[in-house]
């Protein structure tokens, strides 16, 4: 019970310290911001950017400056620092475009009709131990139903090199079942069921003739048993594949509304270990008011482990709380680049871990490569 409690406050803690992170951005805004002078910069070209006349930007700025730093008709030689308006950043002075917003920091959810390649890297560290997968997703709007839209994913792996003869031919057949998978996705971006499930179960059907006609065995039999109870329940066929990291990841609320703070806070199940229901983890989630160097929007989370299941639950594998014991400790972060014109994901770099007996690391990058 004391270690809940200081793992509780040990975690509200890191939560304040996120939260006051991105407040105290809003209140440094309150009175002024400040814009760094470069040379050749003068109080004219200034006022000018900023759609205001060179007396009115001079006179907020000597409410804040010191007696060495007024400004009159032109800049004081040792100046190196305006203050401006607070409404105004030193990158709308550079002409950095701003993310564009449907209101107030709420993305928009753009269809596209193109197919989107990406490339994929997971890595999953055990105890020091590297395991590394790499594979392409195609991704590619297909329409529109009611007030959601279809989305049509396609997977094709590249490295299978530790799978057994039999896994990569199952892993092959499964990828032919399954795949191209049509998602329904919400408006914020996640992914809430299955729209072709039926297909599915048709393609299963007629791919599992083959494969009893060519594999045998206990490890083939139970493999038959296994999916053909998954191909037939909807349900266990969508808990299965919220374990999948790309899905999960691509799939991840980007398009909220993030409020007038550029943030708000949140959970996100990641499933870090494969045999268990994606663990839970609080978050803070930002998008900033401006494009990077790469004319892209980026979205960041951050966030600790929140989860109720202890480290035994773990260990055996469940997927609620069960056992007392100590709590794990966990942390993930993401960063999310996406194109400013279509906000479609170019760049996602992700990283979970979680302290088990066994210390247990995900990395996963996600790039667009077509």
């Amino acid at each position: 019970c004391g270690l809940t409690t200081v793992l509780f406050i040990q975690k509200k803690v890191y939560l304040c310290e996120l939260r006051y992170t991105e407040v105290n951005k809003m209140k440094k805004q309150k009175d002024y911001n400040s814009y760094k002078i470069k040379k050749g910069d003068t109080l004219h070209n200034i006022a000018e950017a900023l759609g205001k006349d060179y007396s009115e930007v001079a006179r907020f700025h000597n409410i804040y400056a010191k007696q060495d730093d007024l400004i009159g008709m032109e800049f004081p030689k040792t100046l190196k620092e305006l203050f401006i308006f607070p409404n105004i950043s030193e990158k709308h002075i550079d002409n950095i475009p701003k993310t564009n917003f449907l209101y107030d920091s709420k993305l928009a959810l753009k269809p596209f009709n193109k197919k989107l390649v990406y490339e994929v890297q997971t890595t999953q560290i055990i105890e020091n131990n590297f395991f590394v997968l790499k594979y392409e997703k195609t991704v590619c709007y297909l329409k529109k139903v009611r007030e959601y839209y279809i989305f049509e994913i396609d997977s094709v792996l590249i490295d299978e090199s530790e799978l057994s003869e039999i896994s990569v031919e199952f892993n092959a057949q499964v990828t032919k079942a399954i795949y191209p998978l049509e998602l329904v996705i919400t408006d914020e971006g996640n992914w809430i069921g299955i729209y072709n499930f039926e297909n599915i179960t048709k393609k299963w059907h007629d791919l599992k003739e083959n494969i009893e006609d060519n594999f045998e065995g206990d490890e083939t039999k139970k493999l038959l048993d296994f999916y053909d109870a998954l191909f037939k329940d909807e349900s266990r066929c969508t808990r299965l594949l919220r374990q999948d990291i790309f899905l999960q990841t691509f799939f991840n609320n980007l398009y909220d509304n993030h409020t007038q703070r550029y943030f708000f806070e949140r959970k996100v199940y990641f499933a870090i270990l494969p045999n268990v229901a994606p663990v839970c983890f609080a978050v803070i989630q930002n998008v900033e008011e401006y494009v990077n160097e790469q004319n892209q929007i980026e979205i960041t989370q951050k966030g600790i482990y929140e989860d109720e299941r202890s480290c035994m639950d773990f260990e055996y594998e469940l997927n609620s709380a069960f056992y007392d014991g100590r709590m794990p400790t966990g942390s993930y972060m993401a960063t999310y680049k996406l194109n400013s014109a279509s906000n479609c994901i170019e760049n996602v770099d992700l990283y979970c871990d979680l302290d088990l007996l066994k210390s247990q690391e995900i990395k996963v990058k996600i790039k667009l490569v077509d």
